[in-house]
């Protein structure tokens, strides 16, 4: 059962969805303008083993963005999230913008998780214009009938705040600055799709061989969406096999 709640930090008021205890912990973060809703989905896949923790990013709808909010501020917020949660031995994964605020967080040094699994990560600042990537971000969506029979339920309670906060977070996820080369202090793991529009991932190979601690696995197929072509068993076997 997913439950709605929030916890109180120094920023604000953060909303986070939380599946039933399990033995071990996962935390995912989502990607800029998505939804900790597709927990339904990480729970169908890992929740036998996993307890969930999904939390909204602020202007997500958590707090609002303030106008001078920076991506180290986000990196910051949601650090001091986690350890307000008090867990221990988690696994981190994010997915997108989600997966760069993991990386970073990892960096601190603060996180008391074991490992990290980071989803087409965004290493680098967009570059494109808002126009190309929301065609890229659409054409992957509608593409092969998107999430049309797929049984999938996201949840939008969130799209206000979203829409309300779009420039504040396009600011976000057009400034968080190219990943230099670096050493991961905990077990990595880069999972990339070949299909990978919207963050390709031969534009992304020179930054991930910089990155040293971490593994990459790439699939053939695969969309920007994680609910796209069997994109989330992909990723669960991966994870499953390590």
């Amino acid at each position: 059962m997913i439950k709605s709640k929030s916890l109180q930090i120094s920023a604000g008021e953060i909303r986070y969805l939380q599946s039933s205890p399990r033995d071990r912990d996962l935390v995912f973060i989502h990607g800029g303008f998505g939804d900790a809703g597709i927990i339904s989905m990480l729970e169908k896949h890992f929740g036998r083993e996993y307890r969930i923790t999904a939390p909204y990013l602020p202007g997500h709808g958590s707090f609002d963005l303030g106008k001078n909010a920076s991506y180290q501020d986000i990196v910051g917020t949601i650090s001091e999230f986690l350890t307000k949660l008090e867990l221990t031995d988690y696994v981190l994964m994010g997915h997108s913008l989600g997966g760069r605020l993991a990386l970073d967080m990892a960096l601190r040094g603060d996180l008391r998780a074991q490992s990290e699994i980071l989803i087409a990560p965004m290493l680098f600042s967009i570059t494109a214009s808002l126009t190309q990537i929301t065609a890229n971000i659409m054409g992957d969506y509608v593409s092969d009938l998107g999430v049309s029979g797929r049984g999938i339920s996201l949840r939008n309670e969130t799209l206000y705040a979203r829409f309300k906060n779009f420039q504040q977070i396009w600011r976000l996820v057009t400034s968080v600055g190219k990943v230099e080369s670096i050493t991961l202090p905990i077990p990595t793991t880069i999972i990339w799709g070949r299909g990978d529009s919207v963050l390709p991932l031969d534009m992304n190979l020179p930054i991930i061989s910089r990155i040293k601690g971490a593994k990459l696995e790439t699939y053939v197929g695969g969309h920007y969406w994680l609910f796209k072509d069997g994109s989330m068993e992909i990723i669960d076997r991966l994870i499953t096999e390590k």
